[in-house]
């Protein structure tokens, strides 16, 4: 726990000078990319055992169900929270993330770090 903690702490000041030097848009575009090129290969039909394995590699439990209006996707944690309180653009690299995995639109609709009980997704 101390160890992450100070990786978070050591990933805001990282980013935080990102910001001061180069400004939001470059940390946005920078953050971006790295949902892209961190993301897993596209799934040719996601369902819930495929989707809960992209998730389960980085350690977070995660529930689908169908909304009505699309799939939605609900994580139970946040590994990032510590990092995402005070950068939300890896929120947004959250979501791109999904987006490549799902070959999908992907909207992020609740957030833990607004007191959410999860982050929920909105598939399509």
């Amino acid at each position: 726990p101390l160890l992450m903690q100070r990786a978070d702490q050591m990933l805001n000041a990282l980013l935080s000078e990102i910001v001061a030097q180069d400004g939001a848009e470059k940390l946005a575009r920078l953050l971006e990319g790295a949902g892209t090129r961190w993301s897993p290969p596209v799934l040719a039909a996601p369902d819930l055992a495929a989707v809960q394995a992209v998730f389960a590699q980085r350690g977070v439990s995660v529930s689908l169900a169908d909304a009505g209006e699309g799939l939605r996707i609900r994580t139970w944690h946040c590994p990032y929270v510590a990092v995402a309180q005070a950068h939300a653009g890896v929120c947004a690299m959250e979501a791109r993330l999904l987006e490549q995995v799902l070959g999908q639109p992907v909207t992020l609709t609740e957030r833990i770090v607004d007191g959410a009980t999860g982050c929920c997704f909105r598939v399509g």
